[in-house]
């Protein structure tokens, strides 16, 4: 089991290498977006981007979603069908997602029990 401690960074910097690295690993793309100002630490501040999947449908269901949060009054089935296409969008129907989804829960419950002692 892993120590609850090893899953936090002690610093910007140690949490952005380690996402960049994870990102590598994984063979995903990273766009990084570099802020003009330094850290705290002097270190480089950027938001790092990482797209899994068709982007086109990612995007185009966040923004029907981002709609129907600003229009309640949306009927029934537009609600649902836009629901759906944010179920699609963002839903990874392999083992190999269900396995890592399955891995992370058990990897918090075990660091929440932990932490209790």
């Amino acid at each position: 089991m892993t120590n609850i401690h090893s899953a936090f960074s002690k610093s910007y910097a140690e949490a952005r290498q380690k996402f960049l690295g994870a990102a590598q690993a994984a063979g995903l793309q990273v766009e990084s977006h570099v802020h003009p100002e330094k850290g705290r630490d002097g270190e480089e501040l950027a938001m790092d981007v990482v797209r899994e999947g068709p982007v086109n449908d990612m995007l185009i269901a966040l923004r029907a979603d981002h709609w129907l949060h600003i229009h309640p009054e949306a009927s029934d089935e537009l609600k649902q069908s836009i629901k759906a296409q944010i179920f699609a969008a963002f839903y990874t129907d392999t083992d190999v997602w269900r396995d890592q989804i399955i891995s992370q829960a058990r990897e918090a419950m075990f660091q929440a029990v932990e932490g209790l002692k």
